[in-house]
């Protein structure tokens, strides 16, 4: 759960600072390297939890 309780703030951290944004205006090379990160966060949680016999949610 740590890795969900990380990538939630993270996720959030624009709230208090504009340059962590996930999406960066004008920086496509940076928005696809974190676009991928999320993505591979998403895939190991559910693919962690699928181990422990819990469904991922489709959406939060």
């Amino acid at each position: 759960m740590d890795a969900a309780r990380t990538t939630a703030s993270w996720l959030t951290a624009d709230n208090q600072d504009r340059s962590r944004r996930v999406l960066v205006e004008g920086d496509e090379a940076l928005n696809g390297a974190r676009l991928a990160l999320i993505d591979s966060v998403r895939n190991t949680l559910q693919h962690g939890l699928g181990l422990l016999g819990v469904r991922a949610p489709r959406a939060m």
